[in-house]
């Protein structure tokens, strides 16, 4: 049994901690096993520099243990600059740091550049025709669903006949039991005609339906930060109340996009943002954002065998899937 849990990929945690392990890399913080084997944070979204807290999630207490020790051999990001920033800023966490680009940003190119946007947009039921608005939303109290939820509606059912709209919100807030901040979003979207209108499903790869917009609507999301790779105009919901960290991107966006305090001009906005575009400035966020665009693979590879002790060979044979079935063996032996 054990045997056919690992060649599927997965195992559950009660089993999982009693095992030993070469190497163990987390998405995100906790729950923790195994304090003799390395272990790497490979971040599930972008260093937007949204506090939680009032700290930083990464460069904080949940990379330490109970000791104040560091849980991570290596926490991998997706920029140079970063880097910097926590020199400056974290200095602890230096060290720690490893730069390899960014997988999910390296699929969104790929998707991009292999896209049918006629074909793509007829399976949502969306029309070709027309200009695609994403608009996306975080959870909290100061995300653009919570706080302009109702007014959001109204124009959307207001855009349907002039553009395509694709509505991603973050799960988050549909958890009334943890995250709800006031605002029942599921009687919320009953108010939506869903003409030209696509959602997302759960779990659904949002980050590549970037690649269908002309336009982006966002707010501190970490999603938005990736629609720069496609150098294209955004729309940032400027909420006062949100503080950012030494360490993100958000702020950088924030500076060079089209800024908003509410959506109840939508339709001129996303004109005024169409013609007020700087190509140029949105290439050099996008630089910065993302460093080794299209790299990102073998720089995973390189430092994840570094601390196996073992040498990337850059061959297909050498890959971590043909490590886990080795792994697999030993263990069922």
């Amino acid at each position: 049994m054990l045997h056919l849990l690992i060649e599927r990929g997965r195992i559950p945690y009660s089993i999982a901690r009693k095992l030993k392990w070469d190497l163990i890399i987390f998405p995100d913080h906790g729950p923790y096993f195994r304090e003799e084997c390395p272990k790497i944070y490979v971040s599930h979204g972008i260093s937007s520099g949204k506090q939680i807290g009032g700290g930083h999630y990464i460069y904080g207490k949940g990379s330490k243990d109970s000791h104040g020790n560091m849980l991570y051999e290596k926490i991998f990001m997706h920029s140079n600059l970063i880097k910097e920033q926590v020199r400056a800023h974290y200095p602890e966490f230096y060290d720690c740091v490893k730069i390899v680009g960014s997988l999910t940003a390296d699929e969104l190119l790929e998707k991009s550049r292999n896209f049918n946007r006629e074909e793509e947009l007829l399976k949502l039921n969306l029309d070709p025709s027309k200009k695609t608005i994403m608009i996306a939303s975080s959870w909290g109290p100061y995300c653009l669903i919570q706080n302009q939820g109702e007014e959001l509606i109204e124009q959307i059912n207001r855009l349907q006949d002039e553009f395509n709209i694709i509505l991603s919100i973050h799960l988050h807030n549909f958890h009334v039991e943890n995250h709800y901040e006031g605002k029942n979003i599921k009687v919320l979207l009953e108010r939506l005609k869903k003409i030209n209108v696509y959602i997302p499903v759960p779990k659904e790869s949002t980050h590549l339906l970037l690649s269908y917009a002309d336009v982006m609507v966002t707010d501190m999301t970490s999603l938005g930060l990736y629609y720069p790779l496609l150098r294209r105009p955004v729309i940032f919901y400027d909420n006062p109340n949100i503080q950012y960290s030494l360490s993100g991107f958000i702020p950088a966006m924030r500076e060079i996009a089209y800024r908003i305090s509410d959506v109840s001009n939508l339709s001129f906005d996303i004109v005024k943002a169409l013609e007020e575009f700087n190509l140029v400035v949105m290439e050099k966020l996008s630089e910065r954002i993302f460093s080794y665009q299209g790299q990102a693979r073998e720089r995973f590879l390189e430092e994840i065998y570094e601390s196996l002790n073992m040498e990337y060979l850059r061959d297909d044979s050498c890959a971590p899937e043909s490590l886990i079935g080795q792994r697999s063996k030993e263990i069922n032996t």
